[in-house]
C-alpha cells in the first residue's frame, strides 16, 4: 500500500566500494544524494537474486531514475543502526 504496489528500486553502494567501516554511512550517503542529483542509481554489485524474496534490485549497470526521495539504511556493529529519509531539493 504504501508504494501502491511498485516495488521501489534497492542498491548497494558498498559493494562497488567495500567496507569503508566509520566512514561507510557518510560516503554511501553521498553516493545517494549525487545519484538523485543526477537521476541514476548505481548497481550492486555480486547480487544473487532469491527466489523468495521479491526485491527491484539494480544488479548489473546503472539505472535511470527520477528520485524525489531516498530511504538510506545503515546497519553498524553492535546493533548500531540508523535510518535517514532525503528529500530532493526544489
Amino acid at each position: 500500500a504504501i508504494f501502491n504496489d511498485v516495488l521501489p528500486p534497492v542498491s548497494a553502494n558498498k559493494s562497488l566500494i567495500g567496507h569503508a567501516m566509520g566512514a561507510s554511512s557518510v560516503i554511501e550517503t553521498i553516493f545517494a544524494l549525487c545519484g538523485m542529483e543526477r537521476d541514476v542509481l548505481l548497481p550492486t554489485r555480486n547480487y544473487r537474486p532469491d527466489p523468495e524474496i521479491v526485491i527491484d534490485c539494480v544488479p548489473e549497470g546503472k539505472r535511470s531514475l527520477a528520485q524525489e526521495f531516498i530511504l538510506k539504511n545503515s546497519f553498524g556493529f553492535g546493533g548500531c543502526n540508523a535510518c535517514a529519509v532525503f528529500k530532493k531539493a526544489e
